[in-house]
């Protein structure tokens, strides 16, 4: 029999997805809200599932988790997307436990054929999954969230490409998949592709920043969005390079250079890009220019390293919530 630990269960839609292709299997479900536990208990009632209420963190104790816009984004970090961006919007106090705790009893018990582990836990995955190795520990296979993108805190930057490091090391690429979209339609393991599939681990191992989709993307704002704009054409002088300015790993604003050096800006409400696209593990974007005036679309890509830009973020965040670096 296998045995599935789904941390970050939520509303159980991993779980779920994962019983029916293992209907003959044990899950647990380890949720830290109690209106997602009380969920979780209905919708499993007659099910081989148990329903544990604690949250994951990288040492045994209590800690105090902040509530998020809704019950999908509640984080044990202050510098997550919703808590840094809303500010406080409540805590709780919840229990803490590891990953290498509940991954070595159900591997130990000798229960289970094959361990699985779901993880999504807003910020702190790469954290708890170096905890989990630094004490010999692994899953037989691993989906999880990579939530970087969303993050604020350098720890969990520097973590995950830690994390990273050791996949490759030990060779575990092949039991490790990673969440590439969000859909609640269909089966939501078709959500999860291989590790090695994944733009910002490959990133991270070849040293190559993996940026082709983003530029290709911008390209196309530039020919269906930009150029043919009214202030452009209206101009009479022929573009000649576009940059696209970056804040944090989306771009709003684009700023087009005419032959005569005269420059026109644009600034849109929703982004240009995907977060996901612009994700180059180990540093961020400032700007991408594209030259209008060679045969071939020509890029330059300005960068900074991740820890100066993590301070910068972090300096904002806490003076905007009057909290401590």
């Amino acid at each position: 029999m296998k045995c599935l630990i789904d941390v970050g269960a939520c509303k159980g839609q991993f779980t779920q997805s994962w019983l029916q292709k293992n209907s003959d299997s044990h899950a647990e479900c380890i949720e830290p809200l109690q209106d997602n536990v009380v969920l979780l208990l209905e919708k499993f009632k007659n099910q081989n599932v148990s329903v544990k209420k604690f949250a994951i963190w990288t040492s045994e104790c209590t800690k105090d988790f902040m509530l998020g816009t809704t019950r999908e984004n509640g984080s044990l970090t202050f510098y997550n997307e919703a808590q840094a961006i809303h500010g406080d919007l409540g805590t709780e106090s919840v229990e803490c436990k590891t990953l290498s705790g509940l991954v070595s009893q159900a591997k130990n018990s000798g229960d289970y054929s094959e361990v699985v582990l779901k993880l999504d836990i807003e910020g702190i995955e790469f954290r708890c999954l170096n905890e989990m190795l630094d004490n010999d520990t692994f899953p037989d296979v691993l989906y999880f969230e990579d939530s970087c993108r969303k993050c604020f805190d350098p720890d969990e930057w520097t973590s995950r490409m830690t994390f990273f490091d050791r996949v490759t090391a030990l060779g575990y690429e092949s039991r490790v998949y990673v969440e590439a979209k969000t859909s609640n339609e269909g089966d939501y393991l078709d959500n999860y592709v291989s590790i090695e599939e994944h733009a910002p681990f490959m990133s991270h191992k070849t040293g190559e920043a993996i940026i082709a989709p983003l530029v290709e993307n911008l390209a196309n704002v530039c020919q269906q969005i930009l150029l043919p704009h009214e202030s452009i054409t209206s101009s009479g002088h022929r573009p000649v390079a576009v940059a696209f300015l970056f804040d944090w790993m989306l771009t709003s604003t684009a700023v087009v250079r005419l032959d005569n050096n005269d420059e026109v800006s644009f600034r849109s409400e929703d982004p240009f890009n995907s977060s996901k696209d612009a994700d180059i593990t180990h540093s961020q974007i400032d700007s991408i220019v594209l030259d209008l005036t060679q045969p071939r679309l020509a890029v330059k890509v300005e960068t900074r390293p991740f820890d100066e830009f993590f301070k910068n973020i972090k300096e904002e965040v806490c003076k905007k919530f009057n909290k401590d670096l």
